[in-house]
């Protein structure tokens, strides 16, 4: 986890210098055609300057599966090119790179956002990428306490054993998430409720809250009252996750963003400047973060020897 945060915020850098291009991510919505809503899938393509990789993410995301079909809500493939010859040279599994580097995403933001002394960690929701969240977060933050919840308590049971016996933590999981953000300097939401689960009254003064969800679960209170709002991605933020619904409704606009995180992490602007701020992160997920990372994990594998080799075309 360490090496990807580190991979991380090189390359949120690299984006902000110019030396990186990530389009939006294209997203196919099957709801539209009758499909329950969230079944699709995104392609998002990039170059990233900061260790000249090449390729592209194909995600999809059902969040009737763990219930119904017990498998993950989300599945992902990634394609690694050449950046010479644009030829294709690696296909690997892109879920756990996803979790990786959304975790390292959250570190970097907590890293360059959270206020010091920020020793109380909330998270809501307690699925695949919840995991991550909290292995990145103990890399950047001295957590004291870990408070967890879920609509499904059993599973905020099983996330706290397992992190406080893999990370030696004093962690509780609570009943709601009023009672998460009312006990934590930093919040995470990482689930995919549809409601309502962070409000202006429950919230310290001073936090940082971290919205990785598709939807808002964020009041608007606590979105207009914001001393800052960073993104990763301008363009995305607009129509996905925790923003989309407030600009839809004109009720936000880009005047309203502070910055990019990559130009916090470049230098441009500043982060934290105060113990007081409230400031939200929203990252929507970059494909440049997946290739960086993903173009590491090649490398690695080469050396190792690791891998099967396939012939793609005939001479």
């Amino acid at each position: 986890m360490n090496a990807t945060i580190a991979i991380v915020e090189k390359t949120f850098a690299s984006y902000s210098l110019g030396e990186t291009l990530c389009p939006a991510k294209v997203g196919i919505d099957l709801g539209v055609l009758g499909r329950k809503a969230d079944t699709g899938g995104s392609c998002m393509p990039a170059y990233v300057g900061v260790n000249n990789s090449f390729g592209m993410k194909w995600i999809c995301s059902n969040f009737d599966n763990p219930v119904k079909h017990n498998t993950r809500s989300h599945t992902a493939i990634i394609v690694l090119n050449d950046p010479d010859t644009l030829a294709p040279i690696c296909v690997m599994e892109g879920s756990l790179v996803t979790a990786m580097r959304t975790g390292a995403t959250t570190a970097v933001g907590c890293k360059h956002l959270a206020r010091k002394g920020s020793h109380n960690v909330g998270v809501i929701g307690s699925g695949f990428q919840a995991r991550y969240q909290i292995l990145a977060l103990a890399e950047v933050l001295d957590i004291a306490r870990l408070y967890i919840t879920d609509v499904r308590k059993e599973l905020a049971t099983k996330l706290s054993e397992e992190m406080r016996n893999k990370l030696s933590l004093d962690v509780k999981a609570l009943e709601s998430p009023m009672e998460v953000v009312a006990n934590s300097d930093t919040i995470v939401t990482v689930t995919s409720a549809e409601e309502t689960l962070v409000r202006k009254n429950d919230l310290k003064r001073g936090s940082l809250i971290c919205a990785l969800t598709d939807r808002s679960n964020l009041e608007y209170r606590v979105i207009k009252t914001a001393d800052k709002i960073i993104v990763d991605h301008y363009e995305q933020t607009k129509r996905i996750g925790e923003l989309a619904k407030w600009y839809q409704a004109n009720l936000i606009t880009q005047a309203n963003i502070y910055a990019e995180i990559g130009d916090i992490v470049a230098g441009k602007r500043k982060g934290r400047q105060t113990e007081d701020e409230d400031i939200i992160f929203v990252p929507i997920g970059m494909a440049s973060l997946d290739i960086a990372v993903a173009y590491e994990i090649y490398r690695l594998a080469i050396n190792k020897d690791l891998g099967k080799t396939m012939a793609l075309f005939e001479d």
